[in-house]
């Protein structure tokens, strides 16, 4: 297969059709290229809850207020899924976890909305423009999504701590699918998808996070076929690994049933 030919950078005064024309057959040729080999697996879940870990008093307290959605793809690369929110007009910070690709959002909700928010008991009925995101995931990486929302406050007096709720759910073919147990769910997730949903790092602070805000069409092209080379050129490294560790244990065992006669 050959490599994903790098886009030319548009000129500062803008495209002309033709121009788009090619963007956009880059762009469809880039995605037609993204095969199964270019995605994790997706975690199992099972349908039992069990209790989130929200911050405890022992952290830094919350001062204000957050909602944040947090959607979790089985892409490998953070860089390609980065590139193809940009290309697809989601503003996001897209974060890398040994789980897959995780898209992180604020949610911009008015106090109207955030009292509301808290009423829902299902992730499908908590905003529209989580939906949209979801849905939208789902249509360009052609895989389910696990989306996660938590709306957490400062505590008060009677309540000291941190008070909210965290909700899960799953995408699939641009569509709810169905609600997921939130605290069983990210317990079996990496510490940092637990951090991320309650908003104890920065996702821009993660190590090979993408912003994509402001991120030019040529530039975000540019980082598809980055990401899909180094996602490709990773898979072979391990699989080297695995077989390279399957010789030797192979030749182990004949060496043993050698002794053995």
């Amino acid at each position: 297969m050959s490599e994903p030919q790098e886009p030319r950078k548009p000129e500062d005064n803008g495209q002309d059709s033709a121009d788009q024309q090619a963007y956009d057959a880059e762009f469809a040729d880039l995605i037609a290229k993204l095969g199964d080999v270019d995605f994790e697996p997706e975690s199992a879940v099972s349908s039992q809850d069990e209790q989130l870990d929200l911050p405890e008093e022992s952290e830094p307290p919350l001062v204000n207020r957050q909602a944040t959605a947090c959607f979790l793809t089985p892409v490998a690369s953070a860089e390609a899924l980065g590139a193809l929110c940009a290309l697809s007009g989601i503003s996001a910070v897209v974060v890398p976890t040994e789980a897959g690709a995780m898209v992180v959002q604020n949610l911009e909700l008015t106090e109207e909305q955030w009292g509301m928010a808290l009423l829902v008991e299902s992730l499908n009925e908590l905003d529209s423009d989580l939906d949209t995101v979801a849905s939208t995931l789902t249509e360009i990486i052609r895989m389910p999504v696990v989306v996660f929302s938590a709306l957490l406050a400062p505590g008060t007096e009677q309540e000291p701590g941190v008070t909210g709720q965290v909700l899960a759910g799953r995408w699939v073919n641009q569509a709810f699918e169905s609600d997921l147990p939130a605290g069983l769910v990210i317990a079996q997730m990496p510490i940092v998808i637990e951090e991320l949903v309650l908003g104890r790092v920065n996702p821009a602070e993660v190590d090979g996070a993408v912003d994509t805000v402001d991120i030019p069409r040529w530039k975000a092209l540019r980082m598809l076929g980055r990401g899909i080379k180094n996602s490709r050129e990773e898979r072979r490294r391990q699989r080297g690994q695995t077989d390279s560790h399957d010789d030797a244990m192979g030749d182990t065992d004949a060496a043993g049933r050698g002794d053995a006669s």
